[in-house]
């Protein structure tokens, strides 16, 4: 398993985002939806620096 931590903002906290259970990634405009493996419909949205990082970190291991 492969993770990174993501922090995005006082409110939230800190995430924690397992690489392996992505399904599909999409990168627009600052903003980026990841979508997982494992039968669930839902998804979730990071946005700014927090979209960024991530990204980075998938063309990586990509």
């Amino acid at each position: 398993m492969r993770f990174i931590n993501v922090s995005e903002g006082k409110e939230t906290g800190d995430l924690a985002i397992n690489f392996d259970q992505i399904k599909y990634a999409r990168h627009l405009g600052g903003r980026l939806d990841l979508y997982f493996e494992g039968g669930s419909d839902e998804k979730l949205t990071l946005r700014g620096d927090a979209a960024n990082q991530v990204w980075k970190e998938i063309i990586k291991i990509r």
